[in-house]
């Protein structure tokens, strides 16, 4: 309380209450006393709002089973901290129209479904002119997707050329290769090539070349092509370099080194390798552009390192196994089966899978890359995928889901630092990683894997499979109890209609959540709000009580307490409301002191923390408060928008009421029309989302909260999270 302003008080108490006219209320003397000036007309101080949501689910049972669809503030697959906003039923037959209450500052709605068998899956939607339409059916391509080389240019096409008529055999007399030869190895040759640095020579093997030199150099336009079942193989470590314009080719039938020997190293610069056949090495390593690596046969390596714009490609039948794959700006294109223990994606890499096709790794790393997935595609991770550093994504092309799946995810915690986009499923069990380090971009969902998958990539000779289960459709049971736990505070000032010291703590009550129980998909049979009282800054008697709008006393049944509060100013009809009232007034408590266990009201509760002379703290009281009701009720009736919440100063009849602004006062209010329509304009009761962390006693919410002005100012369009954003020191520490 700002005793300060008592005078003023005191004036308008006399011109209002004594009873000479009931339209002299002075509303612009109190604008000028008032904290806050240029009051946007029409602004209702609201931190929250109703919004449409249009579901329709992924119906497989042709609109014989319902969907539960969830509504929350975070994923709640991802982050067990996130709220439940609203529920809601539907089928294929009839998506799901309802209105749901959220904070003004939320920015996406996390709509969860559930399946009848009881798999979920999470889409993250924007919140766009108050509506949300979220669609989790699937679109199955009418048209089989092309996995084959037309994911690449015409420029990484590749044809092992025809063996020239002039080509010279290789006997054990004649190693030392001259530029613009040809030469050929069609028996057995056992030894090494001496290519001396030259240039322009191509040596074709149809038979067997048994390489015991320690180092190759292919020069410009030099190319080795193994084709006709030829074979090359190296008892001894092997380092080949290849150049600008040479190619290294391995035809369908072929071998290039063997699984017991393959100690073979090729540095690419600016150069071409072709496998259509096997082979078994232990690493390729470039950094030069223009370099395309091709796989269309099987391909064993242990490590393969680019640091530059070079093409990767596993194309069509394409059986590639590395043990460690690094790349950085590069394009890596899977048109079959990759398996890759170690993968690390770098800045300006990209990944792409075809329709049908699998990468399979042990541990993802990604560091600015964009991975890219085609209908029925799988990218499974089964150890652990890290990003870090810059941006990545994950997105979806092509007209039916495909699926990334891994054991864990874990990031170095960047905004928005991992996209998922388009119609994609993603899976993973355990989450390292906080829900403001990804975004989904629908119809992107976030799939709970121990629920089981809810997409059928078939095992094929491209893709290993999901090991997908069919489910069991059961109905939802009814009557069914739901929670939502997005918790509001209801925070006043008790000096009416003057502004007060505008410290809003001199009633703080928290409604931490309200259950209701559904009857069926669309009626509740009752409610149950779970209530805390946190603090008492006024220090006169006080309580607080909640009128339903939409809700006469006929509709009431019964109204009960978890535990013994003070009502005994309250007036209470036999079913629990308050009498005198035309809508439902429910009492919480007549004196919130008692409530706090303090008999002096005089004593500021739990309000002081900065002078240890005035310090009073004592514990919350929380406490439920069961609404049944005589027959069911719609739940738009009895939103927390439509929970008129009031603090009570004084025990008088008629009495002192503090509403929110903009809600009407109840019968038993003191309050003439043309006071009651002063809180239209001025705020003496806000209600905050989440658990409001008040003001120290005699400290204004615009010390407290440096965004609140700015918020009213803009009539609530701009700082909209104002309540998130404390100077620390000014506020009642507790929590």
């Amino acid at each position: 309380m700002n005793y300060k302003i008592f005078i003023y008080v005191l004036a308008v108490a006399m011109v209002i209450f004594t009873g000479c006219r009931k339209d002299v209320f002075d509303s612009e003397a109190l604008g000028r006393d008032y904290f806050i000036e240029n009051i946007p007309e029409g602004f209702d101080w609201t931190t929250s709002s109703s919004i449409q949501v249009e579901i329709t689910p992924s119906d497989n049972y042709a609109g014989t089973y319902l969907y539960t669809i969830d509504f929350f503030d975070k994923n709640p697959i991802a982050d067990s901290s996130a709220n439940l906003l609203g529920s809601g039923w539907c089928s294929g037959k009839q998506p799901l129209e309802k209105s749901i209450i959220i904070p003004d500052a939320q920015a996406d709605l996390f709509v969860c479904q559930t399946t009848p068998g009881g798999r979920r899956s999470v889409m993250q939607v924007p919140i766009e002119n108050n509506r949300v339409i979220c669609n989790f059916s699937r679109a199955i391509d009418n048209v089989a997707q092309n996995r084959t080389l037309s994911l690449l240019a015409n420029s990484d096409e590749f044809e092992i050329p025809e063996i020239p008529a002039d080509v010279i055999e290789i006997t054990g007399k004649n190693n030392r290769l001259e530029s613009g030869r040809n030469y050929i190895i069609r028996g057995e040759y056992t030894g090494e090539l001496n290519f001396n640095n030259e240039k322009n020579i191509s040596l074709y093997v149809t038979g067997i070349w048994n390489n015991t030199a320690k180092s190759t150099k292919l020069e410009v336009n030099t190319n080795i092509y193994v084709i006709n079942n030829g074979k090359i193989f190296s008892r001894e470590e092997w380092d080949i370099q290849v150049y600008s314009n040479s190619n290294l080719a391995i035809a369908k039938g072929c071998q290039f080194g063997d699984k017991d020997h393959d100690d073979i190293s090729i540095r690419l610069n600016s150069g071409i390798f072709l496998n259509e056949g096997l082979v078994y090495m232990e690493d390729i390593y470039t950094d030069q552009s223009n370099t395309l690596i091709k796989n269309s046969g099987e391909f064993h390596l242990d490590k393969l390192e680019a640091t530059t714009a070079i093409t990767i490609n596993n194309a069509d039948g394409g059986k590639l196994y590395i043990e460690e794959l690094e790349i950085g700006n590069a394009t890596f294109i899977n048109q079959c089966y990759a398996e890759i223990e170690e993968m690390e994606l770098n800045y300006g890499s990209s990944l792409t899978i075809a329709s049908g096709c699998a990468v399979k790794c042990e541990k993802l790393n990604v560091n600015g890359a964009k991975i890219t997935l085609a209908s029925n595609s799988l990218l499974e991770v089964t150890d652990e995928a890290e990003f870090k550093g810059a941006a990545s994504s994950i997105g979806r092309t092509g007209s039916d889901f495909a699926l990334f799946k891994t054991r864990k995810i874990k990031s170095n915690e960047y905004w928005q630092f991992l996209t998922f986009s388009g119609q994609l499923y993603v899976e993973w069990e355990k989450i390292e990683s906080n829900s403001q380090f990804y975004k989904f971009i629908p119809p992107a969902q976030l799939v709970d894997s121990k629920k089981g998958s809810l997409i059928d990539i078939p095992a094929s000779e491209c893709s290993q499979g999901n090991d997908y289960q069919p489910e069991e459709p059961e109905e939802p049971e009814f009557p069914r109890q739901v929670t939502l736990t997005k918790s509001y505070t209801f925070a006043s000032e008790d000096l009416y209609p003057s502004p007060g010291d505008f410290d809003m703590n001199d009633i703080v009550l928290g409604m931490d959540s309200v259950t209701y129980n559904y009857v069926e998909k669309d009626r509740i049979s009752y409610m149950i709000w779970h209530c805390t009282l946190r603090a008492v800054g006024a220090t006169r008697q006080s309580g607080a009580a909640i009128q339903l709008d939409g809700l006469k006393d006929e509709n009431i049944q019964k109204v009960t307490y978890s535990k013994e509060l003070s009502l005994g100013n309250f007036n209470i009809n036999s079913n629990g409301t308050e009498s005198k009232q035309t809508y439902a007034v429910v009492p919480l408590f007549d004196n919130a002191h008692r409530t706090l266990g303090c008999d002096n009201t005089s004593t500021i509760l739990n309000a002081i923390s900065k002078s240890p002379q005035w310090i009073n703290d004592v514990p919350f009281n929380s406490f439920d408060v069961k609404i049944e009701f005589t027959s069911p009720v719609e739940e738009l009736a009895i939103r927390i928008d439509n929970m008129n919440y009031f603090a009570i100063i004084g025990t008088k009849t008629p009495r002192t009421e503090i509403h929110l602004p903009h809600y009407n006062h109840t019968d038993l209010s003191s309050a003439p029309k043309v006071l009651q329509e002063v809180t239209k304009d001025y705020m003496w009761t806000i209600r905050v989302p989440g658990i409001f962390r008040y003001s120290h006693e005699w400290t204004s919410i615009l010390e407290a909260y440096p965004e609140f002005k700015p918020w009213v100012q803009s009539g609530g369009n701009s700082n909209k999270e104002w309540y998130n954003n404390p100077i620390e020191e000014n506020l009642y520490r507790k929590k």
